[in-house]
Parts: structure tokens; sequence; C-alpha cells
């Protein structure tokens, strides 16, 4: 094999082993994405916690970055969309209203879906 074609098959066995532990860490991400909205649902109502809402979009933030580094734009796209509206309601420092809480959860849905549909 010349070292033209053995290169490029190197590299492309890299990205796809990337591209697996990528899959394995989004699902993780997820599942702590997923347990940070619980936690907002239920307590949104008492005082504002910004260390949650933090977390939320620096997990976020962690998954729009990495699906589009790894080929998959759409977890990508959902995760961006979860961080500007985290970017939002962390720059807004009013109190969280039920709206608030609706569209987090809508986006996490969102993103949740576009993990889970990652070929």
């Amino acid at each position: 094999m010349s070292p033209r074609k053995f290169i490029p098959e190197i590299l492309r066995r890299e990205m796809e082993t990337q591209r697996s532990a990528f899959r394995d860490i989004a699902c993780t991400e997820m599942q702590r994405l997923g347990d940070a909205r619980a936690r907002l649902q239920t307590a949104w109502q008492e005082e504002r916690d910004e260390d949650l809402l933090f977390e939320l979009q620096r997990r976020a933030h962690k998954l729009a970055g990495r699906g589009g580094t790894f080929g998959f734009p759409q977890v990508s796209d959902t995760a961006r969309a979860l961080e500007v509206e985290m970017d939002r309601i962390i720059k807004s420092s009013a109190p969280l209203v039920s709206g608030d809480i609706d569209s987090v959860s809508g986006l996490v849905s969102q993103v949740e879906t576009a993990v889970a549909s990652m070929d």
C-alpha cells in the first residue's frame, strides 16, 4: 500500500474512533443535562440557582462545540440554541418564570432528540 493511501486510511479510522467516543460522551452529557433540567423544573420557584443555570449553559456549550467538531451538526445546532437561551436567562438576572422553564425544557428535549439520532 502506498503512503498516500495508507495515511488517509489511518486518519479515517482515527476520526471514526473519535466520533464513536463522542457518541459515548454525548450520551453521558445528555443524562447530566437531563438531570439538571429536572432539578431546574422542581426548584425554579425557589431562589434563583446561578450554579444550576451555569451548569446547563456549560453542558450545552460542550455539546455544541464537540458536535460540530465530530460531524454532528444537529447536535451542535440544538445545543447552541440551548446555550444561547441559557446566556439570555443568566444575563437577565430576573427571577425565572414558567416561560423560561418551558423554553429550557423544550430545548433540552431537542438536544436529546439530536443526540439519540446520531448515526
